[in-house]
């Protein structure tokens, strides 16, 4: 199975810390799927990567989610879309961003993602 790996995390913090999302990409290599792992600097890319790649599932962490389900709602992404939910991400990134934003993109993922 080709699995497409999206996250908001940053290259070069991935083996510094070890969070749940990251163990079952490792897990899901280890069961022998091919893994590619889209990092936020590389977003710009991943029309381009869906399309080489052709994703049988695309797993994602994040509220990047959002915009994903919306490509997918408009025929782009024919994958299916796991969403990881883990943490709280209006509590996290809304004093930042702005809750009411984060707060629809979280709810649009969740709603969307198959």
């Amino acid at each position: 199975m080709k699995i497409l790996f999206v996250s908001h995390a940053i290259r070069e913090h991935i083996g510094v810390e070890k969070t749940s999302g990251y163990i079952l990409e490792d897990y899901f290599r280890k069961l022998g799927n091919r893994v590619i792992h889209l990092y936020r600097d590389n977003w710009g890319s991943l029309l381009k990567i869906n399309r080489e790649f052709d994703p049988d599932l695309i797993f994602v962490v994040g509220v990047i989610g959002a915009p994903l389900c919306f490509l997918k709602k408009m025929g782009v992404i024919t994958a299916p879309i796991m969403f990881y939910w883990n943490d709280y991400y209006v509590e996290i990134m809304g004093d930042k961003y702005g809750k009411h934003l984060i707060r629809f993109l979280e709810n649009y993922t969740v709603r969307n993602s198959d």
